[in-house]
């Protein structure tokens, strides 16, 4: 099987453009500050090995930690930033291989984000670099083993999601893996745009259902509603710039989409037992104790962070 390789190393900025080799799948890896940008309608699939992260694409702005993954559907075409600590590494589908990770009777990979266990972690970057094919300018010959394993773990990431694929509607097993793979693509827009206020009859047009329909879905499969959905990832925000920036209290509120700081110190007091300048007084040793975020992808030791 013919694969190509790009790297992102110490600064530099590269892109993945596969005009006219659209069935040729790509092995990337963004590190040390580098940047890349993948000019390809094809699926991707990203995981953090250390350091943090920043992932852009038409489902919003992600911040990803070490450890964490996303796996985005075709058409979004992101741009990676790695920090100047972060090594990410990257698999970018064609269409061949994102059906088959879809329909996998197993272990299908949906689109999602999620927190990889150390293990996994370390069996990726082995299976990872077994798929390398080298690192010339033009395609290169991989063996098809090593990339059919890639995928495997790949797609053990996600093998406890079958329960979430079950409270879908629908008669046969494609259809409801396809109701779900809708849900995904709409709780990671909801996720990257968690710096406004997003409406639920926004991210029920994107997913082409009216909002009656897409709430009844969207309860059932997660058990929440997507408007506190939506709120708890508000908030979830807020709590990480009160803690990683010098922002005030006014700018986070701001930040997060709320209106006004009384509107902001009022919910997050509500969400988390203490107004924000009482959290951010107390730091880190300071826990809220709330209620989890509804699991959108996993796998055995996996967990979501909003």
């Amino acid at each position: 099987m013919q694969i190509r390789f790009v790297g992102a190393d110490r600064g530099a900025v590269q892109e993945v453009i596969q005009a006219g080799v659209a069935e040729i799948p790509v092995l990337a890896s963004v590190a040390r500050g580098g940047h890349l940008a993948v000019a390809t309608a094809g699926a991707s699939i990203w995981l953090v090995l250390r350091g943090e992260a920043e992932l852009v694409s038409g489902e919003g702005r992600h911040n990803l930690e070490a450890g964490q993954w996303i796996h985005l559907d075709r058409e979004l075409r992101p741009t990676v930033h790695a920090d100047r600590r972060a090594l990410v590494l990257g698999l970018v589908l064609n269409p061949a291989l994102q059906a088959r990770l879809l329909q996998s009777a197993h272990c299908p990979m949906f689109p999602g984000r999620g927190q990889a266990t150390a293990r996994a972690c370390r069996q990726l970057l082995r299976t990872w670099r077994g798929a390398l094919p080298g690192q010339g300018a033009g395609p290169a010959v991989s063996d098809p083993r090593a990339l059919n394993l890639l995928l495997r773990c790949l797609a053990e990431l996600q093998e406890d999601l079958s329960a979430q694929v079950e409270r879908c509607p629908g008669r046969s097993l494609q259809r409801r893996r396809q109701l779900f793979a809708r849900m995904q693509r709409a709780r990671l827009y909801m996720e990257g745009n968690s710096d406004r206020c997003v409406r639920v009859s926004e991210v029920a047009q994107r997913c082409s259902m009216s909002v009656w329909y897409f709430t009844k879905i969207f309860h059932a499969v997660y058990g929440q509603t997507p408007q506190a959905v939506l709120a708890g990832l508000r908030l979830q925000r807020a709590l990480r710039l009160l803690r990683q920036t010098r922002m005030s209290i006014t700018e986070v509120g701001a930040a997060c989409g709320f209106e006004s700081n009384c509107a902001f110190s009022r919910a997050f007091r509500a969400e988390f037992g203490v107004p924000p300048s009482t959290y951010r007084l107390l730091g880190d040793g300071y826990q809220p104790e709330t209620a989890q975020p509804a699991d959108m992808g996993g796998g055995a030791g996996c967990q979501l962070r909003a």
